[in-house]
């Protein structure tokens, strides 16, 4: 993927000179072993491996700026606030571009301690150097889906859960859905959360910004990237809308068939129904049907979310 390409060179990140390294903006240097390595404040080095270099990627590197040096170091030091964040007191970030120079979306984070997962929201390249990978899909089966979308007289959000098997910096979301007599205002929302049985609130990461429309729906590449742990979690996509209908005049979310995890949520302050926190579809629209909401997420996966 673009954002993401690798060294100009033979293979994942072969260079020949520093040059060779400069990654979304990000310089790295060309170690003797012929492979780029990137800045992470984990690494004694103060450089790593990025996902994607045979045998070593995600492992530190040693002897960065001694000749010869191709030796191998462990993994990147969790101590020194690197990689996921046990879930609790995530830090607020500012919109506007981040150090790999990705997009312009308006990113907050909150305390997530009631949620399971881990999350940073720290934007470095420490996690989120390499290739950009589908890391989890539901395909759509059936159009007209799930209400979710933001007006000005309120909102409807729908939410469904995914699993994620390794620690991943998640880089880019598409939510296939159709506008339904509705006027698209250019802008998204796309949450992150944790929680098994349900999304848990405040949402570990939230972010909004404009989107793309691609073939079935719409993608939105985060400003802010979001490294999560191994767990269970709930991706929400609410678009905005010069006016709000949830009778008709909405963005619909595809639905899919997954066997994974239950039945998608929703919560809204538009509907006579109670849904004002997290709930089932039934309890809020009365049995529309369907289990899962189709999506794709893509990122960078890594070996831990220590950097390793």
């Amino acid at each position: 993927m673009g954002w993401l390409a690798a060294c100009a060179a033979a293979g994942p990140f072969v260079c020949s000179d520093d040059p060779d390294c400069v990654l979304s903006g990000v310089p790295g240097l060309c170690h003797t072993d012929g492979h780029c390595v990137y800045p992470n404040a984990g690494c004694e080095s103060g450089f790593a491996y990025p996902v994607g270099v045979p045998e070593n990627g995600g492992n530190c590197a040693t002897d960065v700026s001694e000749p010869g040096g191709t030796g191998v170091a462990s993994p990147p030091d969790a101590d020194n606030d690197t990689g996921g964040s046990s879930g609790a007191d995530t830090q607020a970030v500012d919109g506007g571009s981040t150090s790999n120079g990705r997009g312009s979306g308006e990113t907050s984070t909150a305390d997530a301690s009631e949620g399971d997962g881990e999350t940073d929201t720290s934007g470095g390249v420490d996690l989120c150097v390499g290739f950009e990978q589908l890391l989890y899909a539901q395909p759509s089966v059936q159009p007209i889906g799930a209400p979710s979308s933001s007006g000005p007289d309120g909102f409807v959000r729908a939410a469904d859960d995914f699993p994620l098997d390794k620690c991943s910096c998640v880089t880019r979301v598409v939510a296939f859905g159709e506008f339904a007599d509705s006027e698209f205002a250019g802008d998204i929302e796309v949450g992150f959360y944790a929680g098994g049985d349900g999304p848990l609130d405040p949402p570990l990461a939230v972010e909004a910004g404009a989107a793309a429309r691609v073939e079935g729906g719409l993608e939105y590449t985060l400003a802010q990237p979001v490294v999560l742990a191994p767990d269970t979690y709930w991706l929400s996509a609410m678009p905005t809308l010069a006016q709000i209908d949830v009778g008709s005049g909405v963005w619909f979310w595809d639905l899919a068939d997954s066997d994974f995890g239950g039945e998608w949520m929703m919560q809204s302050n538009l509907l006579q129904r109670e849904c004002g926190p997290w709930s089932s579809e039934p309890r809020c629209l009365g049995g529309l049907g369907g289990h899962d909401l189709a999506f794709e997420i893509y990122g960078v996966p890594s070996a831990s979310c220590d950097g390793g």
